[in-house]
């Protein structure tokens, strides 16, 4: 998702683009990987991503 916003961030307006990385962002937010690293930083230990 990184890449695909850098690519749209060369043509696209600014307020477009920002929808756009807020979407993706939401998407992200919900992963395993994603509570995995909160819960990583809470505990003060290194994830353990699975890619999820």
């Amino acid at each position: 998702m990184i890449k695909k916003a850098i690519r749209q961030a060369r043509t696209a307006e600014i307020s477009g683009h920002l929808d756009l990385v807020a979407a993706f962002q939401g998407i992200t937010q919900r992963t395993a990987d994603h509570f995995e690293g909160v819960r990583a930083l809470k505990e003060k230990r290194k994830p353990h991503f699975k890619g999820q």
